[in-house]
């Protein structure tokens, strides 16, 4: 299991779009205020991380890994 970040916004209405287009890409996750901005994180759960990194990628542009859950 993974948490990936795919976005960080200033509105926090954008955030929630991004939010419901990763959730219709199948994933789960949430919102989380810090820094003064909206960060979009998901759950990643897969056994071909590159692939759903890749997949991210090319829906939200650039993304970034924040940490590996033991399942």
């Amino acid at each position: 299991i993974y948490i990936v970040q795919v976005g960080a916004f200033s509105v926090k209405e954008n955030a929630q779009k991004a939010l419901k287009k990763a959730e219709s890409l199948g994933y789960k996750g949430s919102i989380i205020e810090e820094d003064r901005l909206y960060k979009v994180r998901v759950k990643v759960i897969t056994s071909d991380l590159r692939k759903d990194i890749s997949k991210l990628k090319s829906h939200f542009g650039g993304v970034i890994l924040i940490k590996r859950k033991d399942a």
